[in-house]
């Protein structure tokens, strides 16, 4: 069993954890026979080396065909609950979904069985999701902290309009954690990334414990920094 630690120094997203995970050492193969056991179609993942400023990092895209349907926190985790992955990737990524719908449902004032997941519910974050679950069980993790979060500043488009980042759900999800809105202008943390920290994450500090092993995961901006996340195999 081993721990976990999350240098956020330029932001979280899902897909960027997913890519540092991967950079530990696992095979997207294994990452891939595993999301079949969930009961989605119309999609690919692709896993490759990036380099971010010179920094080597894997980074995770999934691609979507055709249209995929809205999903609330009932149906996200019934088709959880209903695949064939193991009990504790299914328990971790109904949690992080639980605060997801938390968060939207107080940045739009309603009720948590209201809320309509769009982008965050679309089959790219629930793969991203899930497959942080699968990864921090294939590699043991039992237990994870992380640095200050990176929000970044601006504004950004969603499926809402025009909003001030960071984003009323990542405000939300983050309440009482360390963060910093850096001097950088973009969405550096997202609902999805917040979430995931939010709910795996016990400590927070700036201090990196001893390290076994690094890995980093992309980001898909091209930032005035290297836009990557590490994440250090704790010895």
């Amino acid at each position: 069993m081993s721990a976990i630690y999350f240098n956020c120094r330029t932001g979280i997203s899902g897909d960027m954890v997913v890519g540092a995970l991967l950079d530990l050492g696992i095979d997207a193969s294994y990452l891939a026979a595993e999301l079949k056991k969930l009961a989605l179609s119309d999609y690919s993942i692709n896993a490759r080396k990036v380099y971010k400023k010179g920094v080597a990092a894997t980074k995770f895209d999934v691609y979507i065909e055709g249209d995929q349907p809205q999903r609330g926190l009932a149906e996200v985790n019934y088709l959880i609950e209903e695949s064939a992955l193991d009990y504790e990737v299914k328990s971790l990524s109904q949690e992080i979904f639980r605060h997801l719908a938390r968060s939207e449902a107080t940045a739009h004032k309603t009720a948590i069985e209201n809320v309509r997941f769009h982008e965050v519910g679309a089959v790219d974050s629930i793969i991203d999701i899930v497959s942080a679950a699968i990864l921090l069980k294939r590699l043991g993790i039992i237990d994870a902290s992380c640095s200050t979060i990176s929000l970044g500043r601006g504004k950004t488009m969603t499926e809402h309009g025009i909003i001030d980042i960071p984003s009323p759900a990542v405000r939300h999800l983050l309440k009482g954690i360390p963060t910093t809105k850096s001097g950088i202008s973009a969405e550096l943390t997202t609902p999805t990334g917040a979430a995931i920290i939010k709910t795996i994450a016990g400590k927070y500090t700036d201090t990196p414990p001893g390290t076994r092993k690094k890995g980093y995961g992309a980001g898909t901006k091209d930032l005035e920094i290297p836009n990557v996340l590490e994440v250090r195999m704790i010895a």
